[in-house]
């Protein structure tokens, strides 16, 4: 093989020349034609880039939305969960369960460990696998969510490590989940006290929390400080990962993460107000980054004199007609329960508003994610309604169900 020279600049003017003849032009006029010629394909290529980078992002989601589309959530459609409440045994419930593709093999209905546990254990499934099919822009939204079961059983020890239940029973009543993981969770379980068990969470995002609410906790002698540190903790870090996804999905999930703030900020407040909690104690439970309701609303809301008036509050928001209805009949049955069970309601319904606002992308992913999590819970009521011989009747108030659309 002869070697060739570089080319060099004697090379490309001899070019330019040679192109020039050949196409009737003068040298400059030549190199301002291949400038723009250059400049031409350069916007080309800008154009589509610019044309595809949607469809390459919907592309990315293809498979994920695939996977929920597949997999759905039967159990809070209301008409098929509704007829498991008329189910004779528990094993009825856990054959129509596999019928609908739900695993909950092994579990005992009748031992509330083992169904607790169990349903769990499946959620979690679920979960983890459509994590490991998501794109990596959505990737520390997910990350978030993860944090809450593992906050809930955290906060299942510490409840039950203040009221001295012993460490084997504590270890038995609360099922490891993420971080808190078995051997975590049985030396959390073991601790001797508060202050040892958050040492030995050190190695945790979660000992830093924690650590800065003990005094308070060793002051008022209460979990109050602890678990409301561990709730602030995680809708901080809910907030902070719709900044750190993409950001072509944060309008989704930033929606859905405000809406989930406000629900929390409105639990809060009503529960309190039913419970006689004072305004400062409900003010410590809430939390910025709600999507409809201000920190300032909130607060009047907390320094209403009763609960009717807290609500007033309300009027010409998002949640008034949602709650209204509940708010009518306060006065002659003064049950905080129905109003908790509409902003369930309420939850569900927005989570599959984003499935159809948002039908390529995020919103069939939070939709099921929202899903998933009401069917665990309307699963349990089942299980357990079914196990210990509960009329249907009974069972079905506590239930979070949509219209079947299946």
């Amino acid at each position: 093989m002869i070697p060739t020279a570089p080319p060099t600049a004697d090379t490309a003017l001899t070019f330019i020349d040679e192109l020039g003849g050949f196409l009737g032009l003068p040298s400059g006029e030549v190199i301002v034609l291949l400038l723009l010629v250059a400049v031409s394909l350069a916007l080309i290529a800008a154009l589509l880039t610019g044309a595809l980078l949607p469809v390459l992002s919907i592309a990315r989601f293809a498979y994920p939305i695939a996977h929920v589309k597949a997999t759905g959530t039967p159990f809070v459609e209301s008409g098929i969960v509704d007829s498991l409440t008329g189910s004779r045994h528990p094993d009825e419930v856990l054959n129509a369960v596999q019928r609908q593709g739900v695993d909950l093999t092994g579990i005992q209905p009748s031992d509330p460990v083992s169904l607790r546990a169990g349903i769990r254990a499946w959620q979690q499934s679920e979960f983890f696998a459509l994590q490991a099919s998501v794109p990596r822009g959505i990737q520390p939204f997910f990350r978030a969510l993860a944090l809450e079961p593992e906050i809930g059983a955290l906060k299942g020890v510490i409840v039950r490590k203040h009221r001295g239940i012993p460490p084997d029973d504590i270890e038995t009543a609360v099922p490891p989940v993420g971080t808190i993981d078995p051997a975590l969770l049985r030396q959390l379980a073991a601790a001797p006290t508060m202050e040892d068990l958050v040492e030995r969470l050190g190695r945790t995002p979660y000992g830093g929390v924690l650590e800065e609410a003990l005094p308070r906790y060793r002051a008022e002698n209460q979990v109050f400080p602890l678990t409301v540190a561990l709730d602030r903790y995680f809708f901080r870090e809910l907030s902070l990962s719709v900044q750190r996804s993409d950001r072509s999905l944060r309008a989704t999930i930033g929606a859905y993460a405000g809406t989930r703030i406000d629900i929390a900020n409105l639990l809060a407040v009503l529960s309190g107000k039913a419970s006689g909690h004072c305004r400062e104690r409900i003010q410590e439970y809430l939390v910025p980054g709600g999507r409809a309701l201000p920190l300032d609303l909130l607060e009047h809301m907390a320094e209403a004199p009763t609960l009717l008036e807290s609500m007033a509050f309300l009027d010409r928001t998002a949640y008034w007609e949602v709650l209204a209805p509940e708010v009518r009949g306060f006065e002659a049955d003064p049950d905080v329960r129905g109003i908790l069970a509409a902003l369930d309601r309420f939850f569900l319904e927005y989570a599959a508003s984003l499935g159809a606002t948002d039908p390529l992308q995020a919103g069939p992913i939070l939709e099921f994610l929202t899903a998933l999590e009401y069917e665990a819970r309307n699963l349990h009521v089942v299980l357990t309604g079914v196990a210990r011989g509960m009329p249907a009747g009974r069972m079905q108030p506590l239930l979070v169900t949509r219209g079947d659309r299946l």
